[in-house]
């Protein structure tokens, strides 16, 4: 944490500074992190272009994901 706090305090940033953004927007630490649609309104439309790199995309996050569960199962986690 200290060389966290270093870097942060040096550059701006540090590698991994996601884990502490819920200190820094003053949220609980279980919460989710706050993502694009929480600032959209309610009734709000977002139009995504480039979505033939996006779809592959998502699909590739969910099959990797798949791939590491299917792997802890296979060696006993669960």
């Amino acid at each position: 944490i200290t060389h966290d706090v270093e870097m942060m305090r040096e550059v701006g940033y540090c590698s991994g500074m996601e884990n502490y953004s819920c200190y820094f927007s003053e949220r609980d630490p279980a919460s989710p992190p706050i993502t694009l649609l929480d600032y959209l309104p309610k009734d709000g439309l977002l139009f995504v272009d480039e979505s033939h790199v996006m779809v592959p995309q998502i699909s590739a996050m969910y099959r990797g994901d798949q791939a590491r569960k299917e792997t802890l199962i296979d060696y006993g986690f669960r």
